[in-house]
């Protein structure tokens, strides 16, 4: 075993990234100046979805009275989704 010498060597601190580099890194901006937009693309998909799944309980052989109750809950359910995410709740 005393035979074996590793191939590479640790490198110590002088192998950091310059100091512009982590500047460029923390330049994002936070992510609160986009979140109206993404609350938007938000509510869009989750009314689509909702949609999609009221449909499909259209086409399902129920009585009216079971298959428009099972339509406004599934509304219900996404306006609550939405409004969660708006911070309403």
């Amino acid at each position: 075993m005393a035979g074996l010498v590793p191939s590479m060597t640790i490198r110590g601190i002088g192998n950091a990234p310059p100091r512009h580099t982590l500047k460029l890194l923390n330049a994002a901006p936070p992510l609160r100046q986009a979140l109206p937009m993404s609350i938007l693309i938000f509510a869009i998909v989750v009314l689509v979805v909702a949609a999609l799944i009221a449909w499909a309980v259209q086409r399902l052989p129920l009585p009216a009275p079971f298959g428009s109750l099972i339509q406004a809950l599934i509304l219900i359910v996404a306006a609550i989704v939405i409004a969660r995410r708006a911070g309403l709740f």
